[in-house]
């Protein structure tokens, strides 16, 4: 099989899953990481065999049944960083780059910092990468999701304080932080409907979704822990749902915080949120 062949076959098998852009950024990346070569010269050599021995078979079934991308390839770039990334988490998405950027742009190095929830340790890990002197904790309530990010900062060299907690409880132990970040469930399990089937199908359900009785479950208790374990002048991040962006605002500031910022993301949709707390 040449190259023009393998990308026709590619293309119509995800057809009846994604649009044509979308069908042609995952044949792009997919390219990309299999074959070693940048896309324009896979364009170039256009009537080229491929090689062997490449398992493409397999992997289009993969795809076409609607696995993300990542999953079949297991691996993403996040922050410049290469992450393992298996159904253990959540795909580490640009958007949350774009959290972790904001809060590089306007922090130095700090003393101590938390992400809670941190899934694949995408956040974590990019953190403790760019401030090497830096006291980095990350918990999870998945013991499966805390090995998969304790494999992701092995792998980026970097050491991180992970620990197994449910930040819906009470107990949790832990000393204070100058910094607390978090990337929580926030999709209400109404809007399920409205997410494509390879999230859906693939990725773990309690690290996408909360009751629609109540939407703010993490943000509530991630902040009254955040009152109570922020140093003084100490800076609380959230990456946030549009639909309740403007309610958690008066969360925070009916818990106390103040200078309490929102920004969008590049999609021009209100999903970042900062706050600082004096004590």
């Amino acid at each position: 099989m040449n190259r023009l062949e393998f990308k026709q076959n590619f293309l119509a098998a995800l057809s009846p899953l994604y649009d044509e852009l979308e069908c042609g950024a995952i044949f792009r990346l997919y390219v990309k990481d299999k074959l070693k070569i940048p896309y324009y010269q896979f364009c170039l050599e256009m009537m080229q065999s491929l090689p062997e021995p490449i398992h493409y078979d397999d992997d289009l079934k993969r795809l076409s049944h609607g696995e993300p991308i990542q999953y079949v390839l297991g691996r993403t770039v996040f922050c410049d960083l290469i992450f393992k990334t298996d159904a253990r988490a959540l795909i580490p998405r640009p958007e949350t780059e774009e959290l972790v950027g904001w809060v590089l742009q306007n922090n130095d190095v700090m003393g101590r910092l938390l992400d809670i929830g941190t899934g694949s340790g995408a956040i974590a890990v990019s953190l403790a990468h760019r401030w090497r002197n830096t006291d980095v904790f990350a918990i999870d309530i998945s013991s499966d999701a805390l090995e998969l990010a304790r494999e992701n900062a092995e792998l980026n060299g970097v050491t991180i304080d992970f620990a197994q907690m449910d930040i819906l409880q009470d107990n949790i132990n832990l000393p204070s932080f100058d910094l607390i970040i978090s990337n929580p469930p926030y999709v209400p399990e109404r809007d399920k409907k409205d997410l494509c089937t390879n999230v859906i199908d693939y990725e773990p359900y309690t690290a996408l979704f909360v009751p629609d009785s109540n939407p703010l479950l993490f943000y509530d208790a991630i902040a009254k822990f955040a009152s109570k374990h922020l140093n003084n002048n100490g800076k609380l991040y959230f990456e946030t749902y549009q639909s309740f962006h403007s309610e958690l605002v008066q969360m925070l500031s009916d818990y106390g915080f103040c200078q309490i910022k929102s920004r969008n993301d590049f999609a021009g949709k209100p999903r970042f949120i900062s706050a600082l707390w004096e004590s």
